[in-house]
């Protein structure tokens, strides 16, 4: 009877043995457990087993931010100031899942930017209604649409405007998808690696917009980060650019025409992280999306410059439009 039941018990255990072979697990090089940090907080992982892994999700406070169908990932997420609870779970091609949980706390005060909270730190270089200050660049031809448009910029509008101090922006003329770029230099830093950008824009004829393009950049020796954001009106969609291949890329998220003559409140997150510009998060009027998209800079050097930019794109018939854009801020550390 002994000798029976140790020969029903080999089977047995070589189950086991192959069940335990198949566990996967996922490490987590960054954060480190407990730490403090600042947002976004950049997470760098990977997950293991011996069946392949098809898959890996972040997850802040139990909502999944980002996924991706690689065994490794590394992005910037954005998180509010306060302890958080950030895991990150992995698959493989067995429907098994493993994850890992790192605890963290987001230092800096927490800024209250409208109807939007935004974690920036007490060291954070910061500018306000910007819209109002002088030196402003312009141009069309570098706008990259027909050339041609005929463009301008008024400050001092008393109305409309929400501080009583607005700037208006025109665009117009005849040659068919012609922008208008105006662009501010606010400062230089090689260190900044965090930025966000806060605003609110009016339309007068938003039936006559192709889109409109908000932007920082940051031009290092290494490279030119480029964070455009283009609410593109002919997909209905948020689209980011990818500086290394100059190209648009769609993000899936909503941006419809706004209402005519009424005030939209915008909040661009943005980093550089792991050699690229990385989108992290837009919030419109209040209701937030994660982009957690990434590329490499633009080669070129430069000399440390950080500013902004504003983009009025015209239609296929050039319809002359107007926008209004108010209480226009910024900060990067």
């Amino acid at each position: 009877m002994i000798r029976n039941a140790k020969r029903l018990l080999i089977p047995v255990l070589m189950a086991v043995s192959a069940v335990s072979a198949l566990a996967g697990s996922v490490t987590v090089s960054s954060p480190a457990s407990g730490a403090t940090v600042t947002s976004p907080v950049r997470v760098v992982a990977k997950a293991y087993s011996s069946a392949p892994v098809t898959g890996m999700k972040i997850y802040l406070d139990g909502t999944s931010v980002y996924s991706t169908t690689s065994s490794s990932l590394d992005r910037s997420i954005s998180a509010g100031a306060g302890s958080h609870k950030i895991t990150v779970k992995g698959w493989d091609s067995t429907g098994a899942s493993f994850s890992t949980v790192r605890y963290v706390t987001v230092s800096g005060s927490t800024s209250s930017v409208g109807t939007t909270t935004v974690s920036i730190p007490s060291n954070a270089t910061s500018f306000n209604r910007i819209e109002e200050m002088s030196g402003w660049g312009h141009c069309t031809t570098c706008a990259g649409g027909g050339e041609n448009a005929k463009y301008s910029m008024t400050r001092g509008q008393s109305s409309p405007s929400l501080d009583g101090n607005s700037t208006k922006f025109w665009l117009g003329g005849s040659t068919s998808f012609s922008h208008g770029l105006w662009w501010k230099r606010l400062g230089s830093s090689s260190s900044a690696t965090h930025f966000v950008l806060d605003m609110y824009f009016r339309m007068d004829k938003p039936s006559n917009s192709q889109g409109l393009e908000f932007a920082m950049n940051q031009h290092l020796s290494s490279g030119w980060y480029k964070f455009s954001t283009q609410c593109t009106y002919q997909t209905n969609q948020w689209r980011v650019w990818d500086s290394k291949n100059g190209g648009w890329v769609g993000t899936g998220i909503p941006c419809t025409r706004p209402a005519a003559n009424t005030w939209n409140h915008v909040t661009f997150e943005y980093a550089r992280s792991g050699g690229k510009a990385v989108f992290v998060a837009v919030t419109l009027n209040g209701k937030k999306s994660y982009i957690n998209k990434s590329f490499y800079p633009q080669s070129g050097g430069g000399d440390n410059s950080i500013g902004v930019h504003y983009q009025m794109n015209g239609n296929i018939n050039q319809s002359s439009y107007t926008t209004w854009v108010d209480k226009m801020r910024a900060w990067y550390w």
